[in-house]
């Protein structure tokens, strides 16, 4: 796994540090991810062997941006490239896809919520779409067009925060 996202981000502590860690995989972390990471990136894929990678829509941005200064037969390969936090656009998507030769599985959720939906090799990618929902979680839609998710992964509340949390967590449904 390369370890690019911040460590108080969710996806940066749950995607690329714990679960790594269940199967018995390596992570390779990187400083802050900056232009320096990122133009150093391919030869860290390379150097270390990582074939998986969750980053951002704009940290993947980023890397088709530097990838010109790359021989395209040398770049590496990965297996997984898992996105969130973002919206995935094609003009994204495709590029990087065709870069690294690898599919991008996009995922949708919060730090409050983690995963509540995603993309699998199963499921066909719709731009704009979030996926399908995650087993044992359940969405909907106030009248003002506000989503709302109830769900087993659920955070308890905002530490040291019970207004906050009130104010965001009803009945079991954060908004």
């Amino acid at each position: 796994f390369l370890q690019v996202m911040p460590m108080y981000h969710a996806d940066g502590w749950n995607f690329t540090l714990l679960i790594p860690y269940l199967f018995n995989c390596s992570v390779v972390l990187t400083p802050k991810f900056n232009l320096n990471v990122c133009k150093d990136i391919y030869n860290v894929i390379k150097e270390y062997k990582c074939n998986v990678l969750v980053a951002i829509p704009s940290i993947l941005d980023s890397i088709i941006l530097f990838s010109q200064r790359y021989d395209k037969k040398e770049l590496p390969c990965l297996d997984y490239v898992i996105t969130s936090s973002e919206k995935l656009c094609k003009t994204t998507k495709i590029p990087f896809e065709e870069l690294f030769n690898c599919r991008i599985y996009d995922l949708y959720g919060l730090t409050e919520t983690q995963i509540v939906s995603y993309y699998n090799k199963d499921i066909d990618w719709i731009e704009g779409s979030v996926g399908k929902l995650q087993k044992g979680v359940q969405a909907k839609f106030e009248k003002d067009g506000e989503l709302l998710v109830k769900s087993p992964y659920l955070f308890k509340e905002y530490c040291n925060n019970k207004a906050l949390t009130d104010i965001v967590k009803k009945d079991g449904w954060f908004s």
